[in-house]
């Protein structure tokens, strides 16, 4: 059996000629994982939102994310397809916190947006 994988390449920086790029691989097309995996995604959300909301600094928050970031790397594998591209956002920018040390992509709108989408999609309510 052959499987398709959906993926977005984003090239993230070009310096002479070596790019910078993330790949982010999508689900099985034609595969009905999502459903299936929707319950382990939301409850994993759930995890997550809870570590995050306790979180009363910035400081707080990267460390929530350091200790949650196997958690958050495996929403994209059990993510439905109706909020994988929010998942896939969402640990990016969890990588580009933890690397970075800087917390600040989460407050921009396409990071926050992608935490509604998620939390309304499990009917949740977001950190803050």
């Amino acid at each position: 059996m052959t499987l398709k994988y959906p993926v977005t390449i984003t090239v993230r920086t070009v310096h002479g000629s070596t790019a910078n790029f993330y790949v982010q691989v999508g689900q099985a097309l034609g595969q009905a994982l999502g459903q299936a995996n929707q319950a382990k995604f939301c409850a994993d959300n759930a995890t997550i939102n809870t570590a995050l909301t306790a979180a009363t600094t910035p400081a707080a928050f990267l460390s929530a994310l350091q200790a949650n970031q196997q958690t958050i790397l495996e929403l994209q594998s059990t993510a439905p397809s109706k909020v994988v591209d929010s998942a896939g956002t969402l640990i990016e920018a969890t990588r580009q916190a933890i690397q970075s040390g800087n917390v600040a992509v989460f407050n921009t709108k396409p990071v926050a947006n992608a935490a509604i989408a998620i939390d309304k999609f499990c009917g949740q309510s977001a950190p803050g």
